[in-house]
This record gives C-alpha cells, structure tokens and sequence, in this order.
C-alpha cells in the first residue's frame, strides 16, 4: 500500500456533522484563551472535559451537560477550571483515571497524577501538587518524552498505565496500586519494533487491543493485548491511509477505532472485520472535521494543521476534537456509525463472557509478568550488594565476638568497676552490627 504522504485533495471524505455547543461566559473565554492544544479527554461520567494548553503549562478542566435522548445530543459547557502545576513542562496528553483523577504526560517531563476537585466559586484556578509522578527510572529510561498516555483498570485497585515515549521510540507501562497512593509497581518497555515517534496510544475497552499512532511511519499499529506482548512484538494489524496520525480512539464495542490526522482536517474511521483486528486496512470513512481557512492556517508544515487530541462521549453519539485553530468542536457520530445503544442498557455494560474475562486475564497476566521480572532485578542488585558488603560485615562480627568474650572475661572478674567502657564499647559496636545487617 501506498505510504507516501498526500494532500487533502487526494482522499475522499464526507463532512462531518458538527455539533454547535453552547457555554457560559466564563467558560467560552477560558476555551478561547487555551491557546495550542494537544489532547482532550472526558472523565468516565462524562460530565467533565480535560483540554491541554500546550505551550502555557497549563490544562483546562470544564463541566459538561449532554441533553436530549436522539442520536444528537446538545452539549453545554461550563464550570471552567484553569489547572496549573509546578509539575507540567509542555504538557501533551491527558486521560482521566476516574472523574476526580486525572493523568498528564508532558512533553518535556515525567508523568504526574492530579486530583482535580469538582468546580466551586472558589477553585476557578487550581494551583495543585502531583499525588504521584511516573519518572525515569534509573538506566533505563522508560519515562522519556511522554507525549500521550492511555490508562485501563485491572483487579485489586491495579492500574496499567501506558505512556508513548516520542522520542524515545517506545511505549512504556507501569503497574500503579490505586489504593497506596498510585504507588509504582514496576515498569517495563512494552512495545518498541517498527515504532517512529510513537503519537498516540489507547486501550480498547475489553482490553483486548492496545492501538499505537506511528507518526513517521503514517500508519497506526493495533496490538493483540496478550501475555507474551513484548518490545519485539509486531503488530496484529497496520491501519493505513493517513498522513501524520495522532490521537486515537475506540468504540465501546472495540469494533471501530477512529485516528486523528494532525496532518490533514479529517478523522479517519477503521472498522474491525469478521476476522478481527489483522492485516493492513484502510478506514471504511472520513470525516472532515475542521474548515479549509481553519486548516491553512494551523498548517506551518506538513504535519500541523489537522486536529490533535479526540474523544468519545454519550455512548459514542458524539466526537470531540481539538487542534490549534479551533480548540473545541463537537459533531455526531451516528451518521457514521450507525445508532449506538442509549447508556443504562446491557450494551454499554462491559461485556461479561468467557472470552472477555480470559482477555483481561492475559492482560493482568502481562503486567504481573512485567513486575515478577521487576523483582528479580531488584534481588540480583541486592544479592550484588550484600555479597559486595560481605566481607566488611565479616569483619565486624569478628569484631565483636572478640570484644564480647573479653568483656565476660573481665565481667567474672573481681573489677567490676573497670568494666564500664567496655560495656558502652560492645553495646556501640552491637549497635554498629544490627544497622549494618537490619
């Protein structure tokens, strides 16, 4: 298949069903001040929405209202929040862990996690601490220019945390325990072969695949999430037919997966065939999502221009967007997809059958897998250090048993009252032993 890249001219779309929002005063000047963004994303209830201001260190967090029961919901936005850390340095991507809880990858940093309280008059600027942060780790580098990071929930308050390394040329995951303060667990490479600026990534809901945007590359790889899932894994399936592809986003059913082109002003719709997610395939649709005036504008080179960040909410009625030109855009999905089921029936419940259960085993297998080898390094650097140790904690048993049996020796003597330094010394020197063994 072709790979070159094209322009707009050269592909076929239709255009998308825009949905015209409404927001308040307050909330309409903070989108409009946001400036470049990068990625949005809502919270699990759908009642908030996260948007990165890219070059201002800064996110913006607003209250979302959908009304009506069709196909095309209206979308109010209000309640706006400026977020701003110490630890955002050019902050890129974004995912909510839970609707109070969210991520941040930053392009020129590691990867903090924030709890953002619901909106009040008092909190329209948050100035907030990380509760936790995913860094480099030691040689290894696993945390290097996170530009985008996708988070799915395992059992036991467990989270697996994916982070595409830009610049690195990997994604990377981390094993978070949700219930001791999202400490780390452990961290490995995940995926690496074939992998040119890695610009997106996303669990499907089941989690049973993971999509990775491969930005020099102009395609988008989809994983099979199984155990044996490694750096060297290749690809199930290879998603073509774009130019510079960016954010990424499943279907509750895993059966669609939409791509932004942050090089063209069109949203690319891949469809899983009977066969599931394999081979090389070309999107079933195109939406075009921002207009020709839009577009040049924002388009400095040949990757810019087309939107970045994208997101699913209501049930997959409705897509939102977000590039440099126009920071927030809404359109219904219906037209494309075809009628997705309302929320509260068993389809948008996550589905429970042998397959399902055996997937997200392999999955936690995967992970578990990652932290046992985790482990294992870390003993081998200990068992190094201990035996490396050996010989002066040799020296100082000897040490002491030589003055313990001095001290009974003088003990049973008759100079009780000269016994008094050598007391103090072996109690020093026992002392000196159990902080160098404990």
């Amino acid at each position: 298949m072709d790979t070159a890249v094209q322009p707009v001219e050269a592909f076929n779309w239709r255009q998308a069903d825009a949905i015209v929002f409404t927001a308040d005063a307050d909330a309409q000047r903070a989108i409009d001040g946001i400036g470049r963004t990068e990625d949005v994303h809502f919270s699990p209830d759908n009642q908030r929405l996260a948007l990165v201001g890219h070059l201002d260190n800064r996110l913006l967090v607003l209250g979302v209202c959908f009304t009506g029961d069709g196909a095309t919901p209206a979308v109010h936005l209000h309640s706006p929040q400026e977020v701003v850390s110490d630890a955002f340095s050019y902050p890129h991507g974004v995912f909510w862990i839970d609707d109070e809880t969210l991520i941040v990858a930053n392009r020129q940093g590691d990867a903090p996690i924030l709890r953002v309280p619901r909106a009040s008059p008092i909190t329209a600027v948050l100035q907030l601490e990380p509760l936790a942060r995913l860094r480099s780790d030691g040689t290894e580098q696993l945390v290097h220019t996170p530009g985008s990071v996708s988070v799915a929930a395992l059992d036991g308050g467990w989270l697996e945390v994916l982070l595409c390394n830009n610049y690195a040329n990997q994604v990377s995951q981390h094993l978070l325990d949700a219930r001791n303060g999202y400490a780390v667990l452990g961290g490995s490479r995940l995926l690496a072969a074939g992998l040119q600026i890695p610009d997106g990534v996303a669990h499907s809901r089941d989690q049973h695949w993971i999509a990775v945007s491969n930005h020099d590359e102009h395609c988008v790889f989809v994983y099979e999430n199984t155990a044996t899932l490694g750096p060297s894994s290749p690809p199930a399936a290879v998603l073509r037919g774009m130019n510079y592809p960016h954010g990424l986003r499943w279907t509750r059913d895993s059966r669609f997966l939409l791509v932004a082109d942050a090089g063209l002003p069109l949203v690319h719709v891949y469809r899983c065939e009977a066969g599931g997610w394999q081979g090389e395939c070309l999107p079933i649709e195109r939406m075009r999502v921002l207009d020709e005036e839009r577009f040049r504008r924002g388009q400095y080179n040949p990757q810019e221009g087309g939107p970045k960040g994208m997101d699913l909410a209501a049930n997959d009625r409705v897509l939102v967007t977000t590039t440099q030109e126009q920071a927030l855009a809404f359109f219904a999905l219906a037209p494309v997809l075809g009628p997705r089921d309302q929320p509260g029936t068993d389809a948008d419940r996550p589905a429970s059958t042998a397959s399902t259960l055996a997937r997200h085993v392999q999955g936690q297998a995967r992970t578990l897998s990652a932290l046992a080898q985790r482990w294992r390094d870390e003993r081998i650097r200990h068992e190094a250090a201990m035996a490396e140790a050996g010989g002066v904690l040799a020296q100082a048993q000897c040490l002491v048993d030589q003055q313990q049996q001095h001290i009974q020796r003088v003990a049973t003597s008759r100079s009780w009252r000269l016994t008094a330094p050598y007391r103090w010394l072996g109690q020093s020197l026992r002392d000196l032993f159990r902080a160098h063994t404990g």
